[in-house]
């Protein structure tokens, strides 16, 4: 019968260390936090002479002929500043509503074409880039004559950047591990903006692990677990507590002899 429960505890412990290895070498994955780039100073580019090239171009032509790749290399449009400048040049030739849809069109559809090839997998980048476009939400709420051009541009920079950090976690899933990515998805949720990272059990586990909800756990594994497996636990604590009670017997049994 001792012989059983040993080799029982020993089938027992080997599971146990290798649960053990397993998680440690999940928890291990997880770098600590590293700090962002800082956004730099914004400085202006060469320009374009945008009056100059609209004053060439129909109103009904504006869209299919507008300098969409001449504006992103050498148009001014790091800060708002430079934005509105943009925009009021563009009214001084022609004051039409369609100036902000061109414009929106060039620095959300064409921008975005243009940024993507090289970093939108780029976290560092990633974040840059929603530090820019927070400017277009803070902006929306105080000028109301461009609050919808403002709207726009913001919200199709944040479905862009949503939905590329889930597809970045569709295709990687170990990325979670990663500090940065996952302070990028708190941004993006705290706007209000879901990123599709589903959590499996197995994942949730492993947070609340790494977080210490040792109580939690024990409640879960109470609450979800069917009495059969109780049972089944219980019958495995047992043989496991018997097991290290008959190791200690032999060893204080083995120290006697050698002390007599």
């Amino acid at each position: 019968m001792k012989k059983l429960f040993l080799v029982g505890f020993w089938v027992e412990t080997a599971i146990l260390v290798f649960v053990f290895l397993f998680l440690f070498g999940t928890i291990k994955k997880v770098e600590y936090f590293k700090e962002f780039p800082k956004e730099e100073v914004c400085k202006s580019n060469i320009g374009i002479d945008l009056s100059q090239n609209l004053k060439t171009i129909s109103i009904q032509e504006l869209d299919s002929k507008f300098p969409y790749n001449a504006f992103l290399e050498k148009g001014n449009y790091c800060s708002i500043n430079d934005i509105l400048a943009e925009i009021d040049e563009m009214n001084h030739v022609r004051d039409t509503i369609l100036n902000q849809i061109v414009l929106s069109k060039a620095l959300t559809e064409k921008l975005y074409e243009k940024w993507s090839v090289k970093n939108k997998f780029n976290l560092d980048e990633v974040y840059l880039k929603l530090n820019w476009i927070e400017k277009f939400n803070q902006y929306k709420e105080v000028d109301e004559r461009y609050s919808r051009f403002f709207s726009v541009v913001y919200k199709f920079w944040m479905d862009k950047i949503s939905n590329d950090l889930a597809k970045l976690y569709d295709q990687d899933n170990d990325i979670k591990s990663n500090s940065k990515f996952n302070h990028l998805i708190v941004l993006c949720e705290s706007k209000r903006f879901h990123v599709n990272v589903g959590n499996t059990k197995t994942e949730k586990f492993i947070d609340n692990l790494k977080e210490t909800k040792f109580s939690y756990l024990l409640n879960r594994l109470l609450l979800d677990l069917s009495p059969v497996v109780l049972i089944l636990f219980a019958i495995f604590s047992i043989v496991t507590l018997f097991g290290y009670y008959l190791i200690l017997s032999k060893m204080v049994s083995f120290i006697k002899k050698l002390k007599s």
